[in-house]
């Protein structure tokens, strides 16, 4: 949470800040964007001047330290600007990363980007400026999703029936939910699967009416990650062929 410092003060003047970012924690697909809602405000009781936003950014496997450039994965700096502000005062702003996981990043990392956004003022005194931060994380995810039909290949007479099975397996790195199977050729197969863990898999079985044709069957699987983005995939393999009368 915020980790306040209102430098050495007695009863009057009280000079104080505060940061407030909205969210701390969220997640975007390989080069996305994270943006953030920002309010620095005036909590002490004098005037606060040269009132700046300064990011702190660790990223997993870049080193920091002195002689290091620091890392500026945002705007978020230069949206603040840098002015006064009154007691009680507040200054609002938006900003935003750059996409994640590009040539600065290592892909497809297990572990959040973490930031620090840092607010700063200096009090009328000028002995010592008075700070309040905020830690916030993005989390880079790799949804994904499969379907599997089978058999690939199956002989039936005219007049029998063909029976599949779908296999859907959530094969990225969060869960899923809203999944469901559409099949193009057979309702029989299509189903709601709902929720699916990462890692997790659901198998069922299907069956077609009696058949007088050849025909191929085609399933399609659609899920819901997190952040509202849909994965899909589909298996157009499962070929029926009428092999007698």
């Amino acid at each position: 949470g915020h980790d306040h410092y209102k430098g050495e003060i007695g009863d009057d003047p009280a000079p104080a800040i505060e940061i407030e970012v909205t969210p701390t924690d969220q997640q975007v697909l390989p080069s996305g964007q994270a943006r953030w809602e920002i309010v620095i405000r005036n909590t002490g009781n004098v005037r606060l001047t040269l009132v700046a936003l300064t990011e702190i950014t660790r990223v997993p496997g870049r080193p920091v330290g002195p002689g290091i450039v620091p890392l500026k994965i945002s705007d978020c700096e230069q949206a603040a600007g840098r002015s006064a502000l009154d007691p009680g005062e507040e200054r609002r702003f938006a900003c935003e990363s750059k996409p994640i996981e590009d040539r600065l990043f290592a892909p497809a990392t297990p572990d959040p980007v973490r930031l620090t956004f840092r607010a700063m003022g200096v009090p009328p005194d000028r002995v010592r400026f008075v700070t309040d931060q905020q830690p916030v994380t993005i989390d880079v995810i790799h949804p994904a999703i499969r379907i599997d039909l089978g058999p690939d290949d199956q002989e039936v007479r005219i007049g029998e029936t063909a029976t599949f099975v779908v296999t859907v397996t959530n094969t990225g790195d969060v869960d899923l939910t809203e999944v469901r199977v559409d099949c193009i050729q057979l309702d029989a197969c299509d189903r709601s699967i709902g929720s699916l863990a990462m890692g997790a898999s659901v198998t069922y079985a299907c069956t077609s009416g009696p058949l007088d044709r050849e025909f191929l069957n085609q399933a399609n699987v659609f899920g819901t990650t997190p952040i509202g983005t849909t994965v899909a995939d589909t298996d157009d393999l499962a070929m029926v062929r009428i092999g007698g009368r």
